[in-house]
C-alpha cells in the first residue's frame, strides 16, 4: 500500500466517526449500535446502500467520493469503524489498513478479513459480528478516551508501516523467494 497521502487532521471541532465501502459492510448494525450516543456519523459507500438505511441527523451519507476525497474524510476522522458482514471471506481490509496508516484508530468486525491484520488491543479494536452492544463499547470507550484513542492509533499506524507498506511486502517477498530458491 502507498504512504497514505495526507497527514493527519483530525477534526476536533466536529468530530465524527468515518465508516466506508460497499463489500459487505454492515451498516445495520452500526447504526443500531450509534443510535444511544448519536455521535456525527459519515458513511460513505454506494448510492443504493443508502436507499435502505435509516436517516438520522447524525448521520451523513455520501456516494461516489474520488480517492482524494476519502484520504481527506479519514485524515479528518476522530474513529473509523469498518462493518463486516462476511463471516465466510475477507472483507474490508482496504478500508481499515488505510485508517491504520492514517493513524485513526480502527474499529472492525471480527471476522476472517481481519485476521493477521488487527490484534485486538494493540493495533485496532474487535468488535464481535452483528453485536451492536459490544460495537458500541468498543466506540464509546475509544470515543470518550483520548489517550487510549490516540495510543491505538500511534500503534496501528506502526503495525501498518511495519506489516503492510510496499517495503515489507517487498520485504517478505525476498524472504519467501530466498526460501523457495536457496541463497
Amino acid at each position: 500500500r502507498r504512504t497514505f497521502p495526507i497527514a493527519r487532521n483530525e477534526d476536533t471541532e466536529r468530530p465524527y466517526i468515518l465508516s466506508m465501502g460497499s463489500a459487505h459492510r454492515d451498516y445495520p448494525t452500526l447504526i443500531k449500535a450509534l443510535e444511544p450516543l448519536q455521535i456525527r456519523t459519515i458513511i460513505v459507500t454506494r448510492p443504493d446502500t443508502v436507499s435502505q438505511l435509516p436517516q438520522h441527523d447524525w448521520i451523513e451519507y455520501r456516494h461516489s467520493l474520488s480517492s482524494e476525497e476519502c484520504d481527506q474524510l479519514l485524515a479528518r476522522a476522530r474513529l473509523s469503524v469498518t462493518p463486516v458482514a462476511n463471516l465466510e471471506t475477507a472483507s474490508g481490509q482496504v478500508t481499515f489498513i488505510d485508517a491504520m496508516r492514517a493513524g485513526v484508530a480502527p474499529v472492525v468486525t471480527r471476522c476472517p478479513g481481519t485476521q493477521g491484520y488487527i490484534e485486538d488491543g494493540q493495533n485496532g479494536a474487535l468488535a464481535a459480528p452483528f453485536d451492536a452492544d459490544d460495537l458500541r463499547q468498543k466506540i464509546q470507550a475509544l470515543w470518550q478516551d483520548d489517550a487510549a484513542r490516540l495510543a491505538l492509533a500511534d500503534r496501528a499506524a506502526a503495525s501498518a508501516a511495519a506489516q503492510f507498506s510496499d517495503e515489507a511486502a517487498a520485504a517478505r517477498l525476498k524472504e519467501i523467494l530466498l526460501e523457495v530458491g536457496g541463497a
